[in-house]
């Protein structure tokens, strides 16, 4: 069961939401005047184990707008820089909702915490 929920996301959430993000990124830069306002935020994080932290840290890279800058040593805060960060809250919201509770689900299901 493990290898479909990985197969899921690397072969149909994950580029969605890639294919999705390159078109909010496209349409900003195309049709924005002037109001990109980029910024960094920290999210807390619910993971535990190094491979999905790193899992997440990859796909807030390979997403369009977003980038991963770092890791707290204790390794519960992720700094994300954001291209559009009109609300900082609803962005760690949004990128948790999107992004870690899949991975976590993954995690838990591995039943590894380290």
């Amino acid at each position: 069961m493990k290898i479909f929920l990985f197969l899921y996301y690397f072969l149909f959430y994950l580029p969605l939401q890639i294919i999705l993000s390159t078109f909010q990124v496209a349409s900003l830069v195309l049709f924005s005047k002037n109001t990109i306002k980029p910024g960094i935020v920290a999210v807390p994080l619910s993971l535990k184990s190094n491979w999905a932290i790193t899992l997440l840290a990859h796909s807030i890279t390979l997403t369009p707008g977003t980038l991963t800058l770092d890791l707290s040593a204790d390794k519960k805060t992720l700094f994300v820089h954001c291209l559009a960060l009109e609300n900082p809250q609803e962005f760690v919201k949004t990128l948790k909702q999107t992004f870690e509770d899949k991975i976590l689900k993954l995690e838990k299901r591995s039943g590894q915490d380290a």
